[in-house]
C-alpha cells in the first residue's frame, strides 16, 4: 500500500537530519515508523527534498543520494533473505 508521508512530518525529519544531531534525527525516524509510514516512502520523500534543496551543493547532494541508493539496495537485499 502506497502511503505518502504528510509534508510537515517529512519536513521535520529533513530539518532534524540537517541539524547534525543524530538523536534528534533518530527520534523523528522512530516517530514516523510508529505512525505506520513505510521506510521506503520516507527515503523516497527525503530524496526528493534533498534534490530540490537550493541551499545544498550538487556535490553534497550526490553524496547524500549515493548513501540513499546504498541503503535502498541493502533494504531490498534484506527483504529477499527473510
Amino acid at each position: 500500500m502506497f502511503q505518502v508521508i504528510p509534508g510537515e512530518v517529512a519536513q521535520a525529519l529533513f530539518s532534524a537530519s540537517r541539524s547534525g544531531s543524530f538523536d534528534l534525527a533518530e527520534k523523528e525516524v522512530h516517530s514516523i515508523i510508529a505512525k505506520g509510514y513505510p521506510v521506503s516512502q520516507m527515503l523516497s520523500q527525503l530524496y526528493e527534498m534533498v534534490v530540490e534543496a537550493d541551499d545544498v551543493s550538487d556535490e553534497h547532494k550526490a553524496r547524500i543520494c549515493k548513501k540513499f541508493a546504498e541503503d535502498d539496495k541493502n533494504n531490498r537485499l534484506n527483504q529477499w533473505t527473510r
